[in-house]
């Protein structure tokens, strides 16, 4: 008797949570342009000076968030020694991504600007279409506020990787296609065009490219910057070879250094 019992309340315990759980559907990306372990490095020039380096990491192991697995990218940015008499920075995220459906499920992020210092953390909660954010900065209390998101709204880094798994073989230059991104606390939708095909040579080496313009009106950086054009592998990985932004007084160029763990053999690398 005491063992039916017992049956019967874990019966019960399990039809519960059955009927509890989460049961929402989230979509599924085809993705063949990176996995964990993928590592990239960057030199950053303002004109003809080495202003600092980058590294994008798609860290080994992946995590768990709501129930879903996720990969953890990790990106450092820092100047170098030499160009902080003129400009320190340092930024740090990691943005964890939903590992089938490529979106956002949380984005950390720890910024210095010269003398500022200012640390961020944004949840994503793509069941009830919010985003809550927290800022912390020294010698100002903890603020959070909750913001509408657009279900899949991407964040700066999850748009770029999901930009990746994008198929851009049959584009023509001029083609846009459209992202929902979360930007200054509301989601808009940020255009990617596609501007064509072309060689370029960096220190990792030359290769066969595609380049996109990111559509800077519903940018992050369109206050700061007039123009970024983006080089990637014109291959399944469109992995980033170059970034050149245009500013107000002059123009910055990220080139990529060395390169590691990509899915397979890199077809477009010129020997």
């Amino acid at each position: 008797m005491k063992r039916t019992l017992i049956f019967a309340f874990l019966m019960i315990l399990a039809v519960s949570s059955a009927f509890t759980q989460d049961t929402t559907k989230f979509r599924s990306v085809t993705n063949n342009a990176f996995k964990p372990g993928e590592k990239l490095e960057f030199e950053i020039n303002y004109g003809f000076v080495t202003a600092g380096s980058a590294v994008m990491y798609l860290e080994p192991n992946t995590t768990e968030i709501n129930g879903r697995k996720c990969y953890v990218i990790s990106i450092n940015v820092s100047s170098s020694s030499s160009f902080e008499f003129i400009y320190k920075f340092r930024t740090t995220y990691k943005c964890y991504i939903d590992a089938e459906g490529i979106f956002p499920w949380l984005v950390e992020q720890e910024k210095i600007e010269g003398k500022s210092n200012k640390n961020s953390k944004t949840e994503f909660d793509h069941v009830n279409l919010k985003a809550i954010i927290t800022e912390n900065e020294p010698n100002k209390p903890q603020s959070q506020t909750e913001k509408p998101i657009e279900k899949y709204a991407l964040d700066d880094i999850s748009v770029f990787f999901y930009a990746r798994t994008f198929d851009f073989t049959n584009k023509q230059a001029g083609d846009i296609v459209y992202f929902p991104y979360f930007v200054k606390d509301q989601t808009k939708q940020l255009g990617i065009k596609f501007l064509g095909r072309e060689t370029t040579e960096v220190p990792a080496g030359e290769f066969k490219c595609i380049l996109v313009q990111p559509m800077l009106k519903e940018s992050a950086l369109a206050s700061k910057v007039d123009e970024i054009i983006v080089w990637l592998t014109d291959d399944e990985y469109k992995m980033p070879v170059k970034i050149q932004m245009s500013i107000i007084i002059g123009s910055v160029k990220v080139e990529l250094t060395n390169f590691q763990g990509l899915p397979g053999p890199l077809k477009t690398k010129i020997d």
